[in-house]
């Protein structure tokens, strides 16, 4: 049918239903249309269809919104480095659960329209370095919203450590930031970053001894959003422990919640 109509834009959304042959078919027939497809949103998908989509090795040129995240029936695939043709210069929303995609540096390097990147539930075979990562973001100008989460602890490579690199990047627009992880992967990207109109952070470390947080100080003190703290809370949740840093608001009579430190469901 696809033929009876102009070449207008084509969204590719799923809720559920993937499973069936018919539906998955019909996405593969559009995917096919590459120079329109302007929207990728299937959550959750199947398996089957995703070890299909990674081999998607083609550009999709008007491709502006990925959203991506496996049933929890199979392990998702890992997507290689020539996956969308390693270019998507129209990206504005990658969104990543589950799934792998240690290449995707690579494909960073052309989304320099890129305002939202989502990736959560890291697998250990998905790990990208601190370096890797903070280089891919150099040139993402546009971004405002950054999140990161692990799905296991030791996501960081100890043995391999580098230096900050020097200077810092740079990311000019970024207002929002989440990480879930480990403490030593967390302190290194905040040493190589600066985000002068960050106005908030959420962190949920993995459970450890000791919360190093020596970098995220620092950090916060070259943002020019927050200044002083105007009061903090502490809030108790059965085993968990919320710890909130608010700033002063746009009156004297509000704040603003600019840190949120909450300890992890994760072992």
């Amino acid at each position: 049918m696809l033929d009876v109509w102009p070449a207008f834009p084509i969204v590719i959304e799923g809720r559920g239903g993937m499973s069936r042959p018919q539906v998955e078919r019909n996405i593969i027939t559009a995917l096919k249309q590459r120079d329109r497809v302007c929207k990728i949103d299937l959550r959750p998908t199947t398996i089957s269809l995703l070890k299909r989509m990674r081999a998607m090795k083609e550009p999709f040129p008007a491709l502006a919104h990925l959203e991506l995240w496996p049933t929890k029936s199979g392990k998702a695939p890992v997507l290689p480095g020539s996956f969308l043709g390693g270019s998507a210069p129209c990206l504005r929303s990658l969104y990543l659960d589950g799934i792998p995609f240690p290449a995707l540096p690579k494909l960073l390097l052309s989304t320099t329209e890129l305002v939202d990147l989502e990736l959560f539930n890291i697998p250990r075979f998905g790990y990208i370095s601190p370096e890797a990562m903070t280089t891919s973001l150099a040139s993402l100008t546009r971004l405002q919203n950054l999140s990161l989460g692990f799905q296991f602890p030791q996501s960081h490579d100890t043995t391999n450590r580098l230096p900050p690199l020097l200077p810092r990047i740079v990311l000019p627009a970024l207002t929002s930031l989440y990480f879930m992880g480990d403490n030593e992967y967390l302190e290194d990207i905040l040493s190589r970053i600066d985000a002068p109109l960050l106005d908030s952070i959420e962190i949920e470390p993995f459970k450890e001894l000791v919360f190093d947080a020596r970098q995220l100080r620092h950090f916060i003190s070259r943002t020019e959003t927050f200044k002083e703290p105007h009061r903090a809370a502490v809030e108790s949740f059965g085993s968990r422990i919320i710890l909130s840093i608010f700033s002063r608001g746009v009156t004297v009579t509000t704040d603003h919640r600019f840190l949120k430190l909450r300890t992890s469901s994760k072992p």
